[in-house]
């Protein structure tokens, strides 16, 4: 935006109320913000069309990027409009690969570890030499799981769990979790139970208080797989832990396993 002679106008952090008052106040045409401060569970293909719907003409669409690329990797080209829940194609001179934790391409529809590089891919990191010499081994930058979809777009999931050989991608279930009329929010991350990775999950509830047995009953009844079953139980929290553009903090989840 400022290399076209645009303006940008960053707050320190988030709060509702003066965003809308400073998109009213410097007429913003533009809004990029992490989808968990705006709905506090993924975008998803639901979210984003009923968002749509009362945006009216406005363009609502998702990006996916990390640091190490310098911002987006993926981006919905102007006047197109995205039904499918997507984070959106490949930017110019860019190349992705999504493998399998070997290494091996996954076929469509499969969640794997994305593989980016390109142009503006970072060589390496700074006073870190072994995290450098690691990932130039392959050539590629990675780290977030994501799938192919339709039209050669991706959906993004975030670092899946694997009970019994299968994956488990915990922002589906976080947004699972969150429907529930008496859950406001909901981060999960695997525990090991039995010499197995099973899915735990810690909410904020809303309301009249709710058991551990409530949800999981409710979770039964939503047609998920078994190995989407809170196996490793509920646990109440007052706050999920979030970092400043809104992502979960699933280090400080696990911690809090770990210390319990």
């Amino acid at each position: 935006q400022t290399y076209v002679g645009g303006t940008v106008f960053w707050m320190t952090r988030f709060d509702l109320p003066q965003l809308v008052a400073h998109c009213k106040r410097y007429s913003a045409t533009t809004l990029l913000s992490p989808p968990p401060l705006l709905e506090r569970r993924g975008m998803g293909a639901e979210v984003q069309n009923a968002a749509q719907r009362k945006l009216g003409g406005g363009q609502l669409g998702q990006v996916w990027g990390m640091s190490e690329a310098s911002g987006p990797m993926t981006a919905l080209p102007l006047n197109e409009r995205d039904k499918s829940g997507s984070v959106a194609m490949l930017v110019a001179k860019s190349e992705m690969r999504i493998v399998d934790e070997e290494g091996r391409a996954v076929t469509p529809g499969v969640a794997g570890e994305a593989w980016v590089r390109g142009p503006q891919v970072v060589t390496g990191y700074f006073k870190n030499d072994r995290t450098t010499k690691r990932r130039a081994s392959r050539l590629w930058m990675g780290g977030t799981v994501l799938a192919t979809c339709c039209t050669s777009k991706m959906a993004d999931f975030t670092l899946s769990i694997v009970p019994r050989g299968k994956s488990v991608v915990p922002a589906q279930l976080e947004s699972v979790l969150t429907t529930h009329p008496q859950i406001r929010d909901a981060g999960v991350i695997g525990v090991k139970v039995d010499d197995d990775q099973v899915p735990r999950a810690y909410v904020v509830t809303t309301g009249p208080q709710i058991s551990e047995e409530d949800i999981s009953s409710w979770l039964n009844d939503q047609g998920l797989a078994d190995e989407q079953q809170l196996r490793g139980g509920v646990v109440f929290i007052k706050e999920v832990p979030r970092s400043p553009p809104g992502k979960i903090l699933r280090q400080d989840l696990r911690a809090m396993y770990v210390d319990a």
